[in-house]
C-alpha cells in the first residue's frame, strides 16, 4: 500500500504564509525549506526510532517463532543439554535406534509422529527456517505477538542468516521519505535509512500562476500499515506548525527591536 501526502493542512499552510511575509526570501525557497523540515519530522516519526533497536526487535520476533531443537524446554531444562544427549538417555534400545535414524536422516514426519505422543507435542519440527512461517505470524504492523507453537529447527544454523537477512530491511519504511528528503534538502539522514535509497518514494514541485504545490510520496509497502496519515504525517504537521509559530515570534520580536530600538 502506498500513501500520498500533500501539504494542505490549513494551520501549517497559514504558518508558512506568515513566515514568507516576515522573511527576506521568496515563497518557493521558504516552502522548500519547510517541506524539508516536515519530511525530516516524518522520518523521525516513522518506526523504528533507532536502527539498533529495530534490529533487536527483528531478532526477538524471529526467535519467538523459531528455536533450535536443542533449546526445547524439556531438553534445555534437564541434565541433557542437547536433543542428541536426550536420545542417548532413552532406555528402550529399539526406540533409541529409531530416534537416532530419525535424527540422522531428518525424517520430519517420523519425528513429528513421535513428538505428538510425548511432552514435545507443542512444538513443530522443521529442518531449517521457512520465511513463510515467520511472515504468517506477523501482525499488520509487522511485529510478532504471542506464538502458540514455536518451530524447533534441526538445522539451527539457518536461523542467524535469516535474522541477518531480515535485519537488512530495517529502515525501509523510513526510506520511503528519502526521495522527498533529497528533493527538499532534508539533512542528517542516518546511514541505516539512507542505505535503502530513494526507490520507495518520490517528490514533486508543481508551479502555476500564483500557486506552488509541493508533494511527498512514501510508497513503501509497510507505510500503509503504520497509519501514516494519522500517526506520522498529522503529528509531523502539528509539530512543524508549532515550530514555525515559535520562529515567527522570534522574527517579529527581532524586527520590532530593530525598528523601535528596544
Amino acid at each position: 500500500m502506498s500513501m500520498t501526502i500533500e501539504i494542505d493542512a490549513r494551520g501549517f499552510n497559514q504558518a508558512v504564509r506568515d513566515l514568507v511575509a516576515n522573511v527576506d526570501k521568496d515563497a518557493k525557497t521558504v516552502m522548500k525549506e519547510e517541506m524539508g523540515l516536515l519530511v525530516q519530522r516524518c522520518i523521525e516519526l516513522t518506526p523504528p526510532p533507532h536502527g539498533r533497536g529495530g534490529e533487536a526487535a527483528v531478532s526477538r520476533d524471529i526467535q519467538k517463532v523459531f528455536m533450535s531443537i536443542s533449546d526445547m524446554e524439556e531438553i534445555a531444562g534437564s541434565e541433557q543439554s542437547t536433543f542428541e544427549d536426550w536420545i542417548k538417555r532413552v532406555k528402550n534400545p529399539k526406540l533409541k535406534a529409531r530416534l537416532e535414524v530419525i535424527l540422522a536422516t531428518g525424517d520430519l514426519a517420523a519425528m513429528e509422529a513421535f513428538l505428538r505422543n510425548t511432552a514435545f507435542q507443542r512444538y513443530t519440527i522443521a529442518v531449517g527456517v521457512d520465511p513463510a512461517a515467520h511472515q504468517s505470524q506477523r501482525n499488520r504492523r509487522g511485529r510478532v505477538g504471542k506464538v502458540k507453537n514455536r518451530i524447533a529447527l534441526f538445522r539451527h544454523e539457518t536461523l542467524k542468516p535469516y535474522i541477518k537477512l531480515v535485519m537488512a530491511h530495517v529502515g525501509r519504511a523510513k526510506a520511503g521519505w528519502m526521495a522527498a528528503a533529497d528533493r527538499f534538502g532534508t539533512r542528517a539522514i542516518p546511514a541505516w535509512v539512507r542505505r535503502h535509497g530513494t526507490k520507495d518514494g518520490r517528490a514533486t514541485i508543481q508551479e502555476s500562476p500564483g500557486k506552488i504545490v509541493l508533494e511527498a510520496v512514501n510508497s513503501n509497502k509497510a507505510i500503509g500499515s503504520l497509519d501514516a496519515e494519522a500517526r506520522i504525517v498529522q503529528n509531523a504537521i502539528v509539530g512543524r506548525e508549532r515550530d514555525i509559530r515559535t520562529k515567527l515570534e522570534r522574527i517579529i520580536a527581532w524586527n520590532a527591536k530593530k525598528m523601535f530600538g528596544r
